[in-house]
C-alpha cells in the first residue's frame, strides 16, 4: 500500500480532511485506485475498526459498481473536461448527502480541464460546500493551475517502492546534517545539489520530508524562525514545477536554508 495510506487514515480519524487534495504522480501508479479505496473506507459500514475496506456492505458494493448515490467520478470525454460537465455537477453538490458523511467528487485526469471548467471548478474550491470532499488526479503539479492547486491538500505518488524512498531519505537527511555542520561552502551546497538533482523524480517528496521535520522543529523549539525556511522550501518547490533547473533551485535553497537550521 502506498505510504500515503496511512496519513489519510490519520487526517480520517483526527476529523482534519482538508476539502479537496491533489493527488499526483505517473500515470498508472494507482492514485485513482487509492482515492476510491479510501471513499470505499470512509464510507463502509464495517471499515471504523480496520484499515481497509471490508468490500462487501452495501456502501462498498455500489462504490464498486460506480453507482453510489454520494460518489461524482468525471473523467475526460474527447481528451478534455468540459465546463458543461462541471456546471451539471454543481447543483448535485448543494445536497445533503444521502447515504454517507460526505459527498465525494473524483476528477480524474483534472489537468484536462478546460479553463472554463477549472474556473468554474476554482470557484467552488474556494468556497466548498458543506459535507463534500474533492479529489483531483494529475500526473505533474506544473499542469494544473496555481490557483487550484494552491486549494488542494497535495500527496505525491513516488514511483519508487516505500523501502527505496525511506533510504533516499535517509541518505538525503545525512548529506543535509553535514552540510549543516560544515562552515558555510559554496562547493559542498553544489555538490550536495548535484547529487540530489540525479534524483529529480523524487525532489517533490524530499521537499515535502524537510517541510516536515522543519515543521517539527518549530513546534518543538517555539521559534518562528523556520516560517522562513518552510517559505523558502515552497519557493523552490514553485520553481521546479516552472522547469526551473534543479541543480540552481537547489543550490539557491542550501544557501538561503542554511543559515537559519544552524
Amino acid at each position: 500500500m502506498n505510504f500515503n495510506w496511512p496519513l489519510l487514515l490519520d487526517l480520517a480519524h483526527k476529523n482534519t480532511l482538508p476539502h479537496a487534495f491533489l493527488f499526483y504522480g505517473l500515470k498508472g501508479i494507482g492514485k485513482k485506485k487509492m482515492a476510491l479505496d479510501f471513499v470505499s473506507w470512509l464510507f463502509c459500514s464495517a471499515s471504523q475498526k480496520q484499515n481497509q475496506a471490508c468490500l462487501a456492505c452495501p456502501s462498498c458494493k455500489k462504490i464498486l459498481n460506480h453507482n453510489h448515490p454520494d460518489l461524482f467520478l468525471i473523467d475526460p470525454e474527447d481528451e478534455n473536461i468540459k465546463i458543461e460537465t462541471i456546471r451539471e455537477l454543481l447543483p448535485m453538490l448543494a445536497f445533503s448527502p444521502l447515504e454517507a458523511s460526505f459527498k465525494v467528487v473524483i476528477i480524474n485526469q483534472a489537468h484536462q480541464l478546460t479553463m472554463g471548467a477549472a474556473n468554474s471548478l476554482l470557484k467552488t474550491l474556494e468556497e466548498p460546500p458543506k459535507q463534500t470532499l474533492f479529489f483531483l488526479i494529475a500526473p505533474n503539479l506544473s499542469l494544473m493551475l496555481p490557483t487550484i492547486r494552491s486549494r488542494c491538500q497535495k500527496l505525491f505518488f513516488p514511483e519508487t517502492p516505500l523501502k527505496q524512498n525511506h533510504l533516499q531519505m535517509e541518505e538525503f537527511a545525512k548529506d543535509l546534517n553535514e552540510l549543516i555542520r560544515k562552515k558555510e561552502s559554496f562547493v559542498a551546497q553544489s555538490t550536495l545539489a548535484q547529487k540530489w538533482k540525479e534524483n529529480s523524480n523524487e525532489l517533490p517528496l524530499f521537499l515535502e520530508n524537510l517541510k516536515e521535520k522543519i515543521f517539527s522543529l518549530m513546534i518543538q523549539k517555539k521559534d518562528f524562525k523556520f516560517l522562513t525556511a518552510l517559505n523558502l522550501i515552497r519557493a523552490a518547490e514553485i520553481a521546479l514545477h516552472r522547469n526551473v533547473g534543479p541543480q540552481i533551485t537547489l543550490e539557491n535553497l542550501f544557501m538561503d536554508l542554511l543559515p537559519i537550521l544552524r
